[in-house]
């Protein structure tokens, strides 16, 4: 039996509105999908951020117990320096003398060795030498008045003289020098810290 040209296309319609109606649905099926993922994002917001916080917080309490770890090793395995605060002065003047710049810095507390260490470069690069640093330490140790607290655990060495003659200070921390006035009182001091694992003073300042 022949299929009537009415009836191909009444089965042409018939086929595009059902595929048109399928397309549909899984449009709708998207749309109420997405919707749901939305709702449940927005009501579990805070939950989420809260949990992502944590994870955070964790790892980076992770890195800071790391450090610490570190960092005490370091200390637990550190002993450059003398078993008074005078003997680490001397040693460290002279590893200065010797311009050695790396035991130089190593007779400071491991936390402030590397701007130490810059500190020394910077004022050999910059004078030539490092007889101001080493006048520095040795006027004092030998002239500053040595104070400490009482368990004895933390010392400090204070030089304090009159000004005879204008002079002019350089200054680690900044491009400009100090100028003192003829009549003016300058400070020079060191602080020391024993190093509870090794026994060592260490300077701190």
């Amino acid at each position: 039996m022949k299929t009537s040209e009415a009836e191909l296309k009444k089965d042409e319609i018939q086929w595009t509105l059902k595929a048109y109606l399928k397309l549909m649905l899984w449009v709708l099926g998207g749309i109420v999908v997405v919707l749901t993922i939305l709702y449940f994002i927005g009501k579990y917001q805070a939950q989420f951020e809260s949990l992502a916080y944590n994870n955070r917080m964790e790892r980076d309490g992770k890195k800071i117990e790391a450090e610490r770890a570190r960092m005490l090793a370091l200390y637990k395995a550190d002993t450059f320096g003398g078993a008074t605060p005078e003997e680490t002065l001397e040693k460290y003047i002279q590893a200065l003398k010797k311009t050695d710049v790396n035991l130089a810095s190593q007779y400071f507390k491991i936390n402030y060795q590397d701007k130490v260490k810059a500190d020394i470069v910077k004022a050999l690069s910059d004078e030539g030498s490092l007889d101001y640093l080493i006048n520095y330490a040795e006027d004092v140790l030998r002239m500053g008045k040595k104070t400490c607290n009482g368990d004895v655990t933390r010392c400090g060495f204070t030089y304090r003289y009159k000004i005879v003659k204008e002079e002019i200070l350089k200054s680690a921390d900044s491009k400009e020098n100090l100028v003192v006035l003829e009549g003016q009182y300058q400070l020079e001091n060191f602080d020391l810290e024993k190093n509870e694992y090794t026994g060592v003073w260490k300077i701190i300042q």
